[in-house]
């Protein structure tokens, strides 16, 4: 049996020395750097050798594998990475998704020393943000792209949504500092909603979920044409019933205010729910749906219904000690009125 791979072997296949190692060895070389890194029993020697060796592969000509590099020297959190991190952020000519990767990386360590520089390039976050937008959605989009890659394509937009809504959450700022927070964020879920056209199931499946994880009002209009569409796979139709009922949840809870951008907001809300409770009704009910569709309508209804009013079920965790006997009945099966 084989022993299991040295620091040095990994770092040799991570940098390709060889110039024979495929990308996809390549990346199962950093994760199990990234791995050995954050064992307990790593000696402090070793981790150094392991971050100097992953930092070493941002000297690689592809934008993915050094996107990849920046987010695991996030998940490792050691602030001996600081310096190559902020390397990488103070090269304008690098991929801006590079770039990214290493600020979000530098704030995931969380260390002081990188917040001068972090400062210094806030200006300059809309416009790394954006053409990562634009760079991954030409990955994900692209039927050519290996999966792996498409797949890494649909993360980066959704972190995308992620930032910008985190941006646009910010106090203090501007109504159009707000609002160009808010276009990048809608920007990136529209990029993904491109990526429903591809050819693989499994594939429109995950952005589906993406969309569920996400629940952003701009996902919906793409959520009801998959929900909609009886040709579409029975499993990514399920997903798109439950991001729904996600984004259902979401909205309504937004809007509220006295200015007229929350009376606008609110009607917008309310607008939006109201087209994604007919949809869902409308095929909880339906006999000659899939019947994983009609449950996936009947389960986000059920969890609104939960969620807008507490007393009508206790959750299972909350009667751990009661007897199977005295619980209470399961809820009727009937669709629910929300």
């Amino acid at each position: 049996m084989k022993g299991a791979p040295s620091i040095s072997s990994l770092r040799s296949t991570l940098l390709n020395a060889s110039s024979t190692n495929p990308l996809d060895a390549r990346f199962r070389a950093l994760f199990t750097l990234k791995g050995l890194a954050c064992s307990s029993s790593i000696s402090t020697s070793d981790k150094s050798s392991i971050l100097e060796a992953i930092g070493a592969a941002f000297s690689d000509d592809s934008a993915l594998l050094k996107h990849e590099v920046a987010y695991v020297l996030g998940q490792i959190q050691d602030e001996q990475a600081i310096a190559v991190l902020i390397s990488v952020l103070q090269q304008q000519e690098e991929h801006a998704m590079v770039r990214h990767e290493a600020a979000e990386a530098l704030g995931a360590i969380g260390h002081p020393k990188a917040l001068p520089v972090l400062r210094t390039y806030l200006q300059d976050d809309e416009d790394s943000l954006s053409a990562t937008i634009s760079s991954s959605r030409a990955v994900l989009t692209n039927s050519e792209a290996q999966l792996f890659q498409r797949y890494r394509a649909m993360f980066a937009l959704r972190d995308a949504v992620h930032a910008s809504r985190k941006e646009a959450d910010e106090k203090g700022l501007s109504r159009e500092e707000r609002a160009t927070h808010e276009e990048l964020a809608k920007k990136a879920i529209l990029a993904l909603a491109d990526g429903l056209e591809d050819q693989s199931a499994l594939f429109r499946h995950e952005i589906c979920f993406v969309f569920g994880e996400l629940a952003h009002p701009a996902s919906v209009p793409s959520m009801l044409r998959v929900l909609s569409d009886t040709s579409e796979h029975e499993m990514v139709r399920h997903e798109a019933a439950e991001a729904l009922g996600a984004v259902a949840e979401d909205v309504s809870e937004e809007g509220e205010g006295e200015d007229d951008d929350a009376e606008a907001a609110a009607a917008a809300a309310g607008n939006c729910l109201k087209s994604v409770l007919g949809e869902l009704r409308r095929w909880a009910e339906d006999e000659e749906a899939p019947r994983v569709v009609r449950e996936s309508c009947v389960v986000a209804l059920d969890e609104l219904k939960y969620n807008n009013d507490p007393t009508q079920f206790q959750r299972v965790e909350a009667e751990e000690s009661v007897p199977t006997s005295t619980m209470p009945a399961p809820p009727s099966s009937a669709v629910p009125v929300v």
